[in-house]
């Protein structure tokens, strides 16, 4: 992806090493690259919807000195760390990444967002006959769990002409989503998402280069070094985009 995507105009996460389960030294290479970088993320490289996805950070009271948080939970969890990574390895290869830190131009909206980073959903199709193929846009905001509850998203649609946030589209069964009761999020409403042009650009010329596929979902990280591609899908759920759109 990173070689294709380069040539797009998209860049693709830093990966800094990748370990084979097969590798008895890898739980210790990962170690001493997190005391290293201070922070990393960890993901599979094969896999879906953030599973088995963790991160590492550089935790003075812990008793090894470091700190766990999964995908699901996501509190930072002291836990025996070369025990636990030693048990993902077990399952599947991963990729070492660095964390990847938001625009600073949401910093300023931030009640109820866990300040990961924020995300954009695009949908292109290549059958939009005589149109631009991008057909649907959406940010994610990862919010806060609340009462211990899994992992979950302010979710604002985005005009696709024009590239600015819209109001939220909040059916009942999106509960715990509502960005419109929250004022600082309200306020991102008419505001360009940054590096829009950019991004259609060359989310447009990825998908002419994959053009035997109809539909793609892009994943596209809004960061401080600008638009960074995370995956795109052949297959996706629709139920969400349809209500958005």
């Amino acid at each position: 992806l990173t070689s294709l995507s380069e040539g797009w105009g998209i860049g693709t996460p830093t990966t800094l090493l990748r370990v084979d389960r097969a590798d008895p030294a890898a739980a210790s290479k990962i170690l001493g690259l997190a005391f290293r970088e201070g922070k990393l993320f960890l993901k599979p490289t094969s896999g879906s919807a953030g599973r088995g996805a963790f991160a590492i950070r550089v935790d003075a009271g812990s008793p090894d000195g470091l700190a766990v948080r999964t995908w699901s939970d996501l509190s930072w969890t002291v836990v025996e760390t070369e025990q636990y990574v030693t048990g993902q390895l077990g399952k599947v290869a991963y990729l070492v990444q660095r964390p990847l830190i938001s625009d600073d131009f949401f910093r300023s909206f931030s009640a109820g967002w866990n300040q990961d980073v924020v995300t954009l959903r695009i949908i292109t199709n290549s059958e939009r006959s005589g149109l631009d193929p991008v057909w649907h846009a959406l940010l994610e905001l990862p919010r806060t769990p609340v009462d211990g509850g899994r992992l979950s998203y302010f979710l604002l649609p985005v005009d696709v002409l024009s590239g600015r946030v819209r109001s939220p589209y909040e059916p009942s069964w999106m509960a715990g989503t509502r960005a419109s009761a929250d004022p600082n999020l309200r306020a991102l409403v008419g505001s360009e998402v940054p590096g829009w042009a950019a991004i259609l650009k060359a989310l447009s010329r990825g998908h002419q280069a994959l053009s035997g596929v109809a539909s793609i979902s892009w994943d596209v990280a809004l960061t401080r070094d600008g638009p960074v591609l995370l995956e795109g899908n052949s297959g996706f759920a629709l139920v969400r985009p349809q209500a958005m759109a």
